[in-house]
């Protein structure tokens, strides 16, 4: 069994202490600067969805659920 003194386990403690607010800070960071890139993603891969419904239902009506199908 390991014997530690009360001034090593406040120098761990408070060791710790300050990992953990760090890792919390970059976590934030990280959040912050990741999620306007994220939804800049999500817009543009909207965008193009809609754009190629609209392609989609051009050709739909132009040509009928059987040129879709594979005639």
């Amino acid at each position: 069994m390991a014997v530690i003194n009360s001034e090593e386990f406040l120098k761990l403690q408070a060791d710790q202490e300050k990992f953990a607010a760090q890792n919390t800070s970059n976590s934030i960071c990280a959040t912050s600067v990741a999620t306007p890139v994220l939804e800049l993603a999500f817009d543009q891969e909207k965008a193009n969805s809609i754009a190629l419904q609209a392609k989609f239902d051009s050709i739909t009506r132009e040509y009928g659920d059987a040129y879709i199908e594979g005639i």
